[in-house]
């Protein structure tokens, strides 16, 4: 993936940077800097890749999290839709008694006006 420390250096504008600057040192310590830079680019990939696998597993986790969340929230609606739907018919329930009752009250107060 990387080849050898000598290609490293040779491609890619950013490592012929690096091997420009330290032209003046030895070749042997040339190339312990392309060995470092090397080292350094992997260790870097490998911090990047662990930290992309925790986002991976955070996103995951939130995301069965909410389906969680929604599922209880879809309960939640069913149970006051019921719940709603038997008010409503207790209301249409007594809606005839009421008007009954209240008829009885009208022709009640109608009977002690003329007495």
């Amino acid at each position: 993936m990387f080849g050898t420390a000598s290609q490293t250096c040779i491609h890619g504008s950013w490592k012929r940077i690096i091997f420009d600057k330290f032209e003046f040192l030895h070749p042997t310590s040339r190339g312990a800097v392309c060995r470092q830079t090397e080292e350094r680019s992997k260790a870097d990939q490998l911090e990047s890749g662990r930290r992309l696998g925790e986002r991976i597993t955070d996103t995951a986790f939130w995301r069965n999290e909410l389906a969680s969340e929604l599922d209880e929230i879809i309960k939640e609606s069913d149970l006051l839709q019921d719940s709603k739907r038997a008010v409503e018919k207790a209301l249409a329930d007594i809606e005839a008694p009421l008007h009954i009752a209240q008829e009885n009250l009208y022709q009640r107060e109608q009977r002690e006006g003329t007495v």
